[in-house]
């Protein structure tokens, strides 16, 4: 992933220069290192910059994602699909979606290993995506059946992780030929299920996204109200929900 990344390690304790000595001077990478692929030659050192901005202040005794651009994740999620479903084709199998979630962590985490980027393995059992990192976060779907379609999260999405920006769907379909692929979240909700508490259902590949429908972006739909975004569901899904019957 070509840009820049902030590692614990060589992170500077609050107040402290790379020499030791007390300095109010923010800290940033000397200059975007060349990493190829992945991970080619991180070494960049650290340098106290006047006015510059550390990227994650209040993580520097953790290994944490700083920033990551798009194309790079990109890149990095054709790798893991590409792997998993190799494993798959292989004969690995799951016996249910938290075991190939904790597949999809695991897998993620050797991609980023010379990164220094640690991959929660204990996240929130109800936290949305299910991995975070960073401004990006992935939802891990499962399914035993032929299908790319498959129940997400509330509309709601109470327990969204805190600084997230970007979401994506890592699917694994085992029925038929098994195979592993990845969506964006937005361009991946086709449906909402009108329930006590509705659902989204996404489809990876859909050529009929819901927000299109919906007539707003997923971020901006993110920022309503309950009952701003339940007007959408109804006027998607007339009748199917009365007024005051949105759920929690």
């Amino acid at each position: 992933i070509e840009d820049r990344i902030l590692a614990a390690q060589d992170c500077p304790q609050q107040g402290q220069g790379s020499q030791g000595s007390t300095t109010s001077s923010a800290w940033r990478l000397a200059g975007p290192p060349n990493l190829g692929a992945f991970a080619k030659g991180a070494g960049q050192g650290l340098r106290p910059a006047a006015g510059g901005t550390c990227f994650l202040p209040s993580y520097c005794n953790t290994p944490r994602v700083s920033v990551l651009d798009k194309a790079g994740f990109d890149r990095l999620l054709n790798e893991l699909c590409k792997r998993l479903t190799a494993e798959c084709r292989a004969g690995r199998t799951y016996q249910d979606s938290d075991e190939f979630e904790d597949r999809v962590r695991q897998a993620i985490q050797e991609l980023l290993t010379e990164f220094k980027i640690m991959v929660d393995r204990d996240p929130h059992p109800y936290g949305f995506p299910d991995i975070a990192l960073g401004e990006f976060g992935v939802e891990v779907k499962f399914t035993v059946d032929d299908t790319w379609r498959t129940v997400a999260n509330s509309v709601f999405e109470r327990h969204r992780a805190k600084g997230v920006k970007h979401i994506y769907v890592v699917m694994a379909k085992m029925g038929g030929t098994p195979e592993v692929k990845w969506g964006r979240y937005e361009s991946s909700v086709m449906h909402v299920r009108t329930s006590h508490v509705p659902r989204f259902e996404i489809e990876i590949g859909t050529t009929d996204p819901l927000f299109k429908t919906f007539g707003i972006d997923h971020p901006d739909f993110c920022k309503l109200s309950d009952q701003k975004s339940m007007e959408h569901v109804w006027a998607y899904a007339p009748g199917s929900l009365c007024e005051g019957e949105a759920g929690s």
